[in-house]
């Protein structure tokens, strides 16, 4: 999508999650691929799988996946219109519309039948879920013997109260930022939380992948499309105060959860699996 379609005033009336899509920011996994590949292993599916993606955005992780797969179909989901036009646009130039959709749905109200999917997967975005009511919606949906896959971000259980507190900060701004919450579990509140919901063997692993700057640079579409978007995010960083004010306490909740010496020990990337019987 050409990112000169719309002026400055237009961007920032667009939705967090939107805007991010129109500049080009299309991925939230800090980890990289190499966390997919890990929770893959934590997963048994047939060799046609269908695979419903929540919150997949522009749907790189999804092509990911379509191109490790071929035997695989994919539906992707998301709230934000613009990712799912960019979603789709880019299955139709990779000629991937057989087997990997995408369109607007809501997590905790999937439009979907009963027994309908071998696999449901999550990334970077449970944190915003209501997950009593989600997790039982990925449980409706799975056929018996299907796997949950969350790619996700974990608190440690053993979190001090003043690292909670600081976390409880980065909520608020992560509020004020996207209109979302920003609610991330302990490792054995997620592992309730499934049990809750029917799954049974919850199985979780720290991820040590991190993405480099190689890999960043390749997932935005390369250097020419990674230079695109800096040069925008400078204009949008000079041009509008609302945008700016957004970006600082972005920055400010990246920091408390990826940088800062007393809360980012409790905090990591997971990849976690459970089965519905």
């Amino acid at each position: 999508m050409d990112s000169g379609e719309l002026s400055i005033e237009e961007i920032a009336q667009l939705d967090w999650y939107d805007m991010l899509s129109y500049m080009g920011l299309e991925s939230f996994n800090w980890t990289g691929v190499g966390s997919w590949d890990d929770l893959i292993q934590l997963c048994t599916f047939p060799p046609s799988a269908r695979i419903l993606m929540i919150g997949c955005g522009v749907g790189k992780s999804t092509f990911y996946l379509a191109e490790k797969f071929p035997l695989f179909s994919f539906l992707g989901i998301d709230l934000a219109e613009t990712s799912i036009e960019m979603a789709k646009q880019s299955a139709e130039e990779r000629n991937l519309t057989e087997r990997v959709q995408f369109q607007i749905a809501d997590a905790h109200k999937l439009p979907f039948e009963e027994n309908s999917f071998d696999g449901v997967f999550t990334e970077y975005m449970a944190y915003f879920l209501d997950h009593p009511v989600a997790l039982k919606e990925f449980f409706r949906v799975l056929k018996p013997g299907g796997f949950l896959g969350l790619n996700e971000l974990m608190k440690d259980s053993a979190i001090t109260e003043e690292a909670n507190l600081e976390f409880l900060r980065a909520e608020k701004l992560f509020k004020e930022v996207s209109g979302y919450p920003l609610k991330v579990p302990k490792t054995d509140e997620y592992g309730h939380l499934c049990q809750e919901a029917g799954f049974k063997e919850w199985k979780f692993q720290s991820s040590k992948h991190r993405i480099k700057i190689r890999e960043s640079i390749k997932l935005v579409g390369g250097f020419r499309k990674f230079i695109k978007i800096l040069k925008l995010t400078a204009k949008l960083y000079k041009h509008s105060d609302e945008i700016k004010a957004k970006f600082k306490k972005q920055q400010e909740v990246k920091k408390i959860i990826m940088f800062k010496r007393s809360t980012r020990k409790f905090v990591f990337p997971a990849v976690a699996s459970a089965q519905k019987p």
